[in-house]
């Protein structure tokens, strides 16, 4: 279960990655998590575990750090307006709320 959950955050990662690039508010620079997602999600059995255990390791805090740029580069209303879109369908999900909750306050 918790390596389908993991798959299940890296496809929701690459999705909202994709719809950042194709509003432009992220550059095709971060195509490669899109990229990886798919790979993820199509090629069901030739995924390596510990090939994603290290991307988990060495490229999620600074993934986590891109975001949080991308959000703050958005106009404030438009931010505003995600994250309570965001918190009111992750309302069952308290470690969201609470990065949602902190992307406004800063």
């Amino acid at each position: 279960m918790a390596w389908d959950s993991v798959i299940r955050e890296f496809e929701i990662i690459g999705e909202a990655m994709r719809g950042l690039i194709d509003s432009g508010y992220a550059s095709q620079n971060e195509r490669a998590i899109v990229d990886f997602r798919n790979v993820l999600i199509h090629e069901y059995f030739g995924i390596d575990e510990e090939e994603v255990w290290g991307i988990v390791m060495t490229h999620l805090s600074p993934l986590r750090e891109r975001v949080r740029e991308l959000v703050y580069g958005m106009d404030e209303s438009l931010r505003n307006e995600l994250i309570a879109e965001l918190c009111d369908e992750n309302r069952h999900l308290s470690f969201v709320l609470n990065e949602l909750k902190s992307l406004e306050s800063e």
